[in-house]
């Protein structure tokens, strides 16, 4: 379908002024969908409040109305400049319940604006918690057990009906604004006293209490032909209670079976369908029994929401320029993926890599608000990350807050390494901007994952990855810089330590910290966020970038691999693998060095030193062991000759043998590696070295070993 030529003139309502829940992610989905619209060639009229948003700059829209976003002020607009549509659902909730209430008192008919995205009708039934609950039911999906209060006596006889704890949701509200959790009768009546005060249609939902299940998101697109794909899954790290808002959250979601996730999957579009959203984007919200599995529907926002700027960001894939498309009558089959310029958007976007939101809390400038989190929002601001794993995401997350925190270990001012046991479990137990941190504190003085698993609801799969991390950092206290190695130092930027947790943990300084280790040659490897797991080549003016540590020692695999003749080699001569040491062996066999390609020692004894590609090497580093005897020992000589004859073999200076952990002997078996013992003891010996848990080498003594061994590895690695 092409684009729509019957309109011409199109208004887009802002979010107005910046608040918790509805801050610069909504001026970013607004700004998008102003300059998608221009480009189209349809003139963009802008109504938004707020000054000091990009949306508002003369550039963005044709013509630019800052004026109060009411119902009175937007019709008076509206008459002046006949707008043939109106895209409501990119100014978040005060967008949307501003083109509600224009339909609702007829301007919108009076002036014959139509309102395209969605329609009045999915916006009620998406907002309103009542139809909202009855058009689930219609299509068998399940919602919590509920009832809707429309005073304060309404929701006495409910809360004797479902029994404490009790979660309130004002309908119509932005961010659980009016909302929360009461356990007991006077709490009840302070938060439905204030949700209906704040709720347009006075009505708030009284629903029984899952807190402690699992919460997951989805970001869906649909257009007008009923095509739908879900562009991002999104999991909360805090069980259900706190605001999806004031959650860390993880992308994508980590602990989902793949049958789970099909069910969420096929649930959003079902959803989206029956609501009525006709194109654009939403965000479904679902809640997991961990014990039992049951599923049910949390909410829907029939509009783009404040995940929607974190989704587009962690994806690549552009939420609001899409949805903007897709309002003017594009399909998702027709509008070109912004990034790889081959794929159309109707492609699934694919990620290799995991992302985590932090969120940014300022209770220090609302004194006297009770710092607990619930279900309404109370964060001002958020931090997002990128890594090829969680715990680097995570570590470079937590370092990134600007609140005295240098990760996870070191700096803040919570004091939780002075608490005691009662005290600390009372802290992880209680869901704050710090708990996180009491987190960490337990799982450094040995608590169990179950115990703690038990007291805070966080999945073990979580928990088990941050005490990973505390693992690794706490091997490295007390010990100085210059004890650190290149393995030790890549395996701790691999678990998200910052430079400045690894000098608080030696008692040394940042700068020397980033100075050694750059001497190490442990440095950043650059990434791109390209919505298709490199599956495309995407060109490079569009491609969005990110560090990783290290990314060059990826697992290996077999392909990269070829025989030929009586020697193994590299598929491409070395520059695919980048090893996190050298791999080396005995007469008649191997070795391989990062970009060096495969090199085969000589039956003399003597050694070749090539980089792959057939030129030969000057200087390498120095360190060489003897085997001829049996007799490990150690020997300095300069790389750039080859000496028939000789006993020695490359041994690298940073000491790889050191680390690895098994032994392939000639009878076939692996044995471990005694620590200090030299694996070149014998000639006749094939070695896999871990290196501690992430890099890893092969060596075998010939072609046909070092294949078998290596394959041997990688099934023990992926079990």
């Amino acid at each position: 379908m092409p684009r729509r030529d019957d309109l011409h003139k199109i208004m887009i309502i802002g979010s107005g002024p910046i608040v918790i829940g509805q801050a610069c992610e909504f001026d970013y989905s607004g700004t998008q969908a102003c300059e998608v619209l221009k480009a189209e060639g349809y003139e963009v009229v802008l109504v938004n409040s707020n000054p000091a948003t990009i949306m508002t700059d003369p550039k963005t829209a044709d013509r630019t109305y800052v004026e109060p976003i009411t119902a009175e002020v937007v019709a008076q607009i509206i008459a002046k400049e006949r707008p043939d549509a109106i895209l409501p659902n990119m100014g978040g909730q005060t967008a949307l319940n501003c083109a509600v209430e224009l339909a609702e008192n007829g301007t919108l008919d009076k002036y014959g604006v139509e309102m395209i995205g969605c329609d009045l009708k999915a916006i009620q039934k998406g907002e309103d918690r009542k139809l909202f609950a009855e058009a689930m039911k219609r299509i068998g999906l399940e919602v919590a057990k509920s009832g809707y209060a429309y005073s304060v006596e309404d929701a006495e006889k409910l809360a004797g009906e479902l029994g404490f704890p009790l979660v309130l949701r004002p309908s119509f509200t932005l961010g659980g604004a009016g909302g929360g959790i009461a356990y007991n009768i006077d709490e009840l009546r302070e938060i439905v006293r204030q949700g209906l005060e704040l709720s347009p249609a006075g009505e708030v939902l009284v629903e029984e209490s899952i807190i402690g299940w699992k919460e997951y998101e989805m970001e869906v697109m649909r257009d007008h032909a009923g095509n739908g794909i879900i562009v991002c899954s999104i999991e909360n790290l805090d069980p259900m209670g706190v605001h999806t808002g004031d959650s860390i959250t993880v992308a994508p979601a980590q602990t989902l079976s793949d049958l789970e996730y099909q069910r969420m999957r096929v649930a959003s579009l079902a959803i989206l369908e029956k609501i009525g959203v006709e194109t654009g984007g939403s965000n479904v919200q679902f809640a997991v029994n961990p014990n039992t599995g049951r599923l049910i529907v949390i909410e829907m926002n029939p509009r783009v929401s404040r995940s929607s700027a974190l989704a587009s960001k962690a994806t690549g894939f552009p939420i609001a320029k899409a949805a903007a498309r897709l309002a003017v009558g594009y399909t998702l089959d027709e509008i070109v993926n912004d990034i790889t310029k081959a794929t159309p958007a109707c492609f699934e976007p694919t990620i290799d890599y995991c992302v985590v939101k932090v969120p940014r809390f300022a209770f220090e400038k609302f004194k006297g608000t009770d710092p607990t989190l619930t279900t309404r929002m109370k964060a001002v601001g958020e931090i997002m990350a990128i890594g090829r794993t969680f715990e680097e995401a995570f570590g470079k997350a937590m370092r990134s807050l600007e609140d005295g925190h240098q990760g996870i270990c070191a700096g803040g001012k919570e004091g939780a390494d002075k608490l005691s046991d009662d005290e600390l479990a009372q802290a992880v137990a209680t869901p704050t901007e710090h708990r996180i941190f009491f987190v960490v504190e337990a799982l450094r003085r040995g608590w169990d994952i179950a115990h703690i698993h038990a007291i805070c609801g966080i999945d073990p799969w979580y928990l088990n990855r941050i005490n990973d991390m505390v693992q690794v950092q706490e091997s490295i206290r007390g010990l100085r810089v210059e004890d650190i190695d290149a393995d030790a130092m890549r395996l701790l930027k691999q678990y998200g330590t910052s430079d400045a947790e690894i000098a608080a943990l030696t008692g040394s300084d940042e700068r020397f910290v980033r100075a050694y280790r750059k001497g190490l040659g442990v440095v950043p490897s650059m990434k791109t966020v390209d919505t298709c797991a490199a599956g495309f080549g995407a060109p490079h003016i569009r491609q969005r970038l990110y560090w990783v540590a290290d990314a060059d020692g990826e697992q290996l695999h077999r392909s990269w691999f070829r025989k030929s003749g009586g020697r193994a080699e590299f598929a491409d001569g070395g520059g695919v693998i980048g090893l996190a040491d050298t791999a080396f062996c005995g007469n008649g066999a191997f070795y391989g060095q990062p970009g060096k390609g495969v090199q085969q020692q000589q039956p003399t004894g003597g050694y070749s030193f090539s980089d792959g590609l057939g030129n030969t090497v000057g200087k390498g580093l120095e360190g060489y062991a003897g085997h001829g005897d049996g007799e490990a020992g150690r020997q300095k000589q300069d790389r750039s000759t080859s000496t028939a004859g000789s006993n020695c073999v490359p041994l690298p200076t940073d000491g790889f043998w050191r680390n690895a952990d098994w032994l392939l002997c000639r009878d076939g078996k692996w044995r471990p590696v005694e620590p200090g013992s030299c694996p070149l003891a014998h000639g006749t010996t094939a070695r896999v070295g871990r290196l501690r848990g992430y890099g890893n080498a092969i060596v075998a003594p010939q072609a046909e070993a070092f294949i078998r061994a290596f394959m041997e590895w990688e099934n023990a690695y992926r079990s």
